[in-house]
């Protein structure tokens, strides 16, 4: 099971490694005779242009969690909480899909809601992963679905799971 797992994970990274890794490869297709983009090609652009934006939102989130010290989770929740009041975003405020699950994630760990060892639990999963940017290309792989990232396995559903259970990151960074 576990073999199956990894090679799932190895093959979801590939899957988006490969494309992202800053090749710029000519992917042209033969053009129509009228020279007309279907409503497919748009969609397609539009999607991946709303998965961009999702990839980077996710990502900010979970580097605001990654670069809390250790030290200080480990002092507790109010060395934590005291941590994020002087170390957190300057500005929270959303605009439509546009950082809505970083403000979330900030939100969240400006409450009390989040306990020092769950944050470090989500850092020890975003390690395994191998760092916040591979997480976000796994993510990626899975088009930010949650049920995907279950059914993959390991961290990457751990990960999801600590996240799915609170409403406003559930919307805002998973669909």
């Amino acid at each position: 099971m576990g073999k199956k797992i990894a090679t799932r994970l190895a093959s979801i990274a590939l899957t988006v490694a490969i494309p992202l890794s800053g090749v710029n490869v000519a992917n042209a297709s033969e053009a129509s005779s009228t020279g007309t983009v279907t409503a497919s090609q748009i969609a397609k652009s539009s999607e991946d242009s709303d998965m961009a934006s999702e990839a980077a939102d996710i990502e900010n989130g979970l580097e605001l969690i990654y670069s809390i010290p250790d030290q200080v989770l480990q002092q507790g929740d109010k060395a934590t909480q005291e941590w994020l009041a002087d170390h957190r975003p300057a500005s929270t405020t959303t605009r439509a899909n546009t950082w809505g699950c970083t403000a979330a994630i900030t939100l969240f760990l400006g409450t009390n809601l989040v306990s020092a060892a769950k944050l470090l639990k989500i850092k020890r999963l975003i390690a395994e992963l191998g760092g916040v940017r591979k997480a976000v290309q796994i993510m990626w792989g899975t088009s930010f679905s949650y049920e995907k990232m279950r059914e993959a396995g390991g961290a990457l559903a751990a990960l999801a799971g600590e996240f799915f259970g609170i409403t406003s990151i559930r919307n805002e960074c998973f669909n």
